[in-house]
């Protein structure tokens, strides 16, 4: 969650795929497990667009366009889904993450 949230953040999705493909389908699964069903479809939409054997980044203009059309779409109307349930998850467990 965190390499996916840094990296879509950063330089969204295309940066994602181009730092750590191989995280696609644990992050998938994931996002699965934890309802976060729009973040999920986000992920899947853009992993049709970008094949996994291109290997440099912005190497096809014409795919880069495709994935910042969804990376708006993102920002805009999904990327909160993940911050809100860090944040829950952060607030309910938050003795696990404190030493004492």
């Amino acid at each position: 969650m965190f390499h996916f949230l840094g990296e879509t953040g950063n330089g969204g999705i295309e940066q994602f795929f181009y730092n750590g493909y191989e995280f696609v389908e644990p992050t998938l699964h994931t996002l699965q497990i934890l309802n976060l069903n729009d973040s999920y479809q986000y992920l899947k939409n853009a992993q049709e667009i970008y094949p996994h054997e291109i290997v440099e980044m912005y190497s096809d203009p014409k795919m880069s366009e495709q994935l910042n059309k969804i990376d708006e779409y993102y920002y805009n109307d999904v990327e909160e889904e993940c911050y809100h349930f860090l944040i829950q998850y952060l607030q309910e467990y938050k003795d696990e993450f404190i030493e004492k």
